[in-house]
C-alpha cells in the first residue's frame, strides 16, 4: 500500500470521527429542549418548551462548530460553508446578547414587551436558524464522508478497494 493511500485513509477516518462528534455536539442543544419537554409532558401533562436552551448551551454549539470546521478542513470538503456558518452562529449569538443588554431586557429594567422584545427575539431567532443550518451542514458533511470510498482496504478478503484502486491495477 502506498504512503499516500495510508495518509488518505487516516485523513478520512479522522474527518469522519470529527464530523460525527461535531454533529452530535451541535445537535444536543437543539434536541435537549424537545426531549425534556416530551418528558415533562408525559409526567405532568403540561407543555413547557425551553426555547432559550440552545442559547444557554452556546459553548457546546460553538465547540461543535469548531470541530465541524476542523473536519471540513481535514476532509477538504465544504470548508467555506462550514466556516461561514460557524462565524454566523458566533456573531448572531453575540449580537442577540448585546441587544438584550442594550435594550435593558437582560437586566429586567425594561418590561418584556414591544419593540425591544421583538428585536431581541428576532436576533435570537436568527441565531437558532444558524444553529439549525450548522446542524444540517454537519449531517450533510457526514453523509458525504461516509458515501466516499471505504477508509480501509482489505484486498485479500475482497473488502474495500477504495484506497488502493481497482483490483485490475494491482499485479
Amino acid at each position: 500500500m502506498h504512503v499516500d493511500s495510508v495518509r488518505s485513509g487516516r485523513r478520512t477516518i479522522t474527518a469522519r470521527v470529527l464530523a460525527v462528534a461535531a454533529t452530535v455536539l451541535v445537535g444536543i442543544p437543539l434536541a435537549a429542549p424537545i426531549f425534556l419537554a416530551a418528558i415533562f409532558f408525559v409526567r405532568s401533562g403540561g407543555f413547557h418548551l425551553d426555547f432559550l436552551m440552545p442559547g444557554e448551551l452556546f459553548v457546546v454549539v460553538l465547540g461543535g462548530g469548531v470541530v465541524l470546521f476542523a473536519s471540513s478542513l481535514v476532509s477538504r470538503q465544504r470548508r467555506n460553508l462550514t466556516g461561514w456558518l460557524v462565524l454566523a452562529v458566533g456573531v448572531l449569538f453575540v449580537v442577540s446578547m448585546i441587544l438584550a443588554i442594550s435594550t435593558g431586557l437582560a437586566s429586567g429594567e425594561t418590561p418584556a414587551e414591544g419593540w425591544p422584545l421583538a428585536i431581541v427575539l428576532g436576533s435570537y431567532g436568527l441565531y437558532l436558524v444558524a444553529v439549525v443550518a450548522l446542524f444540517v451542514e454537519g449531517v450533510g458533511l457526514c453523509r458525504r464522508l461516509f458515501a466516499a470510498a471505504p477508509a480501509f482496504n482489505f484486498p485479500h478478503a475482497g473488502i474495500g478497494g477504495g484506497l488502493a484502486g481497482p483490483k485490475s491495477d494491482r499485479s
